[in-house]
């Protein structure tokens, strides 16, 4: 059961030592070194649970589309979501406290060497066959005709990301939209995979806007404490040592 804040501070000093108190959030389903449901939780789990564990909380990740988590927030079901924008926040008329950036996102429009393509523009996309992360439609500038672009069948989203990194190298799509961590990530983990050559060249276009990964909480007092546990990390080292778990730096 989801926990109810109301006064975090009282809260904690009535808890016992041994308890902690669970704080369930919600993430993508699959999107490494940011989240896995796997063996290694990814670097945005690591991040928020370091930070929670300071409080004397303990994490509960559930994993699932943008779409279930936004529904799951809204009924109460979870503490907080992560990554959510401010519009997508507004376009979804979610109630809560959105917190500090989490992390920043390196989102690009990637494409193979060999097709020669020149994207300066996010207008450039038109005619091209597109597949992006999940939710990404919530970050497209105007100048982008998502609608149009999908009663053509040229755009498509995706929550897994391995099938989209699979689909670049193997010709399915002219163009996947996604964090450059994330290609990195399954480029070292397909290679050797017969149907995948993924030594071949890709070229990349920064045409999308700045992106950062922000988390949206129930609670605002909880939100100021994870600001501030945050910036402590920062100031500390262990931001950075959770990065290079996953042989990554933070992103500008």
């Amino acid at each position: 059961m989801t926990a109810r804040w109301f006064c975090l501070p009282a809260l904690l000093l009535a808890l016992p030592a041994q308890a902690a108190t669970v704080i369930k959030v919600a993430f993508p389903e699959n999107s490494p070194p940011w989240v896995s449901a796997t063996a290694r939780p990814g670097i945005a789990v690591e991040l928020l649970r370091e930070a929670l564990q300071a409080e004397g909380l303990a994490l509960h990740p559930v994993y699932y589309p943008i779409a279930r988590r936004m529904a799951l927030f809204r009924r109460n079901e979870v503490d907080a979501v992560y990554d959510v924008s401010a519009l997508a926040q507004k376009q979804a008329n979610l109630p809560g406290s959105l917190g500090r950036p989490l992390h920043t996102f390196d989102n690009l429009a990637m494409a193979l060497q060999k097709r020669h393509l020149r994207l300066e523009h996010t207008t450039d996309l038109v005619g091209l066959n597109i597949l992006a992360w999940d939710g990404a439609q919530n970050d497209m500038p105007a100048s982008f005709d998502r609608l149009e672009a999908v009663s053509q069948g040229h755009y498509n989203e995706t929550g897994d990301q391995r099938q989209q990194v699979k689909s670049l190298y193997a010709g399915r799509v002219d163009v996947i939209l996604a964090d450059r961590l994330v290609l990195d990530w399954y480029r070292k983990r397909l290679h050797g995979e017969t149907a995948v050559d993924t030594r071949q060249p890709v070229e990349f276009f920064a045409i999308l806007p700045p992106r950062e990964a922000t988390v949206l909480w129930r609670d605002p007092v909880l939100r100021q404490r994870m600001d501030y546990r945050l910036r402590e990390m920062k100031n500390d080292g262990r931001y950075n040592a959770i990065f290079r778990r996953y042989d990554a730096e933070p992103q500008p």
